[in-house]
């Protein structure tokens, strides 16, 4: 028999139907593979050289290994074991006990682990937090609450399907290729910073009419074009999916989502910056906008295009409203305080008229100002009457003078001729003060007047000067 064969250091008896093994005297094995087989138990504490030990698809119900202290791979998945104790193999580098009926698995002294399967259990718990070098890791198909990986910052495979666990943070896992994490407990997940992701499949129920609860995704890593393949249907909660480019991943051809979902550029995203002049109408959505602010276009529910726009409200120009003028003086000729005057005949909409329009007695002009491009949207209704003369062209401008402007009070004028009446006018047209001089010099006081903007009128010998002062 087998136990003549002492010096032995590989055994190979998979796939034989063997109920029973007995290899109690080759204790030179450091290989042993007896899967595919009917093995109910096996004794491996002489064993102690094994380093690789396979007893997959058995019927065993328990195994003793903590005399195989050299072990660094196990392999005991499709059995029915109900309890494993590997806390004396520190050398595991793989452990692959998928598909048993452990309800706890501690592996807090498997340092070198970088490979462990223990998917289709009961397992309630698993703390890996200790084991620093795992690579891969599949727990699928437990009982699992809780998964922590925050300390795991070499794993790549990660398949943690078919829990329940509530929350999952991935963000430390940045060697992430794979991620499989469909039907569990919570109802978002971030993949920002998992730039290196492959293949990522949250699969939801296919055969429950319980739909799962996940309805926040965030693919998003700048880096969507190496996710080959990325499967998200049979989510009916997730109708938004956030991405690099939402045309892009329209059109990769390895990524599925449920006809409900849209992709998402996301509210985190950069936006699109805008200024405009009075109102906005966003082609997105065919919405004008009067203020500035963030607006979001959306599908769905899903955040299509962001826009940062800023709203230009440009104040109307100021005037007198009624204003006295001669025949032959145009629109140039009356008074308003502004910059790039535009003169219409409405106070909405209307013909521009230009500035030599001649001006008619009792008609009404509108002014509008530019400021920065921007139009004022409100115009300044001026009133025109026959009366003192606008314009300025007769008034001997050389010998006119006048100072402060702006003033805190007394403003000083004189001219050649003597000036004959002299009268302020606030910005609505009412005559605040009005004097007859009948000298070359004078003066004004104002300051029992409010800050702002008035317009002194002198006559003198018939000519008119009107002047714009500013009061501080």
């Amino acid at each position: 028999g087998i136990a003549a064969f002492v010096n032995i250091t590989g055994l190979n008896c998979s796939d034989n139907n063997l109920s029973s093994i007995n290899i109690d005297s080759n204790i030179a094995l450091t290989t042993l593979n007896c899967s595919i087989n009917s093995l109910t138990t096996i004794n491996v504490s002489n064993n102690v050289n094994l380093t690789t030990l396979i007893l997959t698809d058995n019927f065993l119900t328990s195994l003793n290994v903590s005399s195989n202290t050299a072990l660094t791979k196990l392999d005991c998945d499709y059995n029915t074991i109900a309890t494993l104790n590997t806390s004396t193999n520190t050398a595991l580098t793989i452990l692959n006990c998928s598909s048993n009926t452990l309800t706890n698995l501690n592996v807090s002294n498997n340092l070198a682990l970088t490979n462990l399967n223990c998917a289709r259990n009961s397992l309630s718990v698993l703390n890996i937090s200790n084991n620093t070098a795992l690579t891969f890791l599949d727990c699928s198909v437990n009982n699992l609450s809780a998964l922590n990986v925050s300390n795991n910052l070499a794993l790549s495979t990660l398949n943690c399907s078919r829990n329940t666990i509530n929350s999952l943070n991935v963000a430390n896992n940045t060697a992430l290729t794979r991620l499989e994490c469909g039907v569990n407990s919570f109802t978002a997940l971030n993949l920002s910073n998992n730039t290196a992701l492959t293949y990522f499949n949250c699969l939801g129920l296919i055969e429950s009419s319980v739909p799962t609860v996940l309805n926040s995704l965030n693919l998003k890593n700048g880096n969507n074009a190496t996710l080959i393949t990325m499967i998200a249907n049979y989510n009916p909660n997730l109708l938004c999916i956030e991405v690099d480019n939402i045309a892009n991943s329209n059109g990769y051809s390895g990524w599925f989502k449920d006809v409900a979902a849209s992709y998402s550029i996301g509210l985190a995203d950069s936006v699109t910056s805008v200024a405009a002049c009075s109102s906005y109408t966003w082609a997105n959505n065919n919405q004008t906008y009067t203020q500035s602010g963030i607006y979001t276009g959306t599908s769905a529910n899903c955040v299509t295009e962001k826009l940062n726009l800023t709203i230009t409200n440009t104040n109307p120009p100021t005037a007198a409203s009624n204003q006295t003028f001669c025949n032959g003086e145009t629109l140039a000729n009356i008074v308003v305080t502004g910059t790039g005057i535009i003169w219409y005949d409405a106070a909405t909409s209307g013909n521009i008229l230009p500035s030599t329009t001649v001006i008619q007695s009792g008609t009404t002009y509108y002014a509008s100002q530019t400021v920065s491009s921007c139009e004022s949207q409100i115009r300044t209704a001026i009133t025109m009457a026959t009366g003192a003369c606008l314009g300025n062209e007769s008034f001997n401008e050389a010998a006119f003078s006048y100072y402060p402007n702006p003033t805190q009070g007394k403003v000083f004028f004189s001219y050649s001729q003597p000036i004959e009446k002299i009268s302020v006018s606030n910005i609505l047209g009412q005559v605040i003060l009005e004097n007859k001089i009948s000298s070359n010099q004078a003066e004004i006081d104002l300051s029992g007047f409010a800050g702002g903007t008035y317009f002194v009128k002198l006559i003198s010998d018939n000519q008119v000067k009107i002047v714009k002062l500013v009061k501080n």
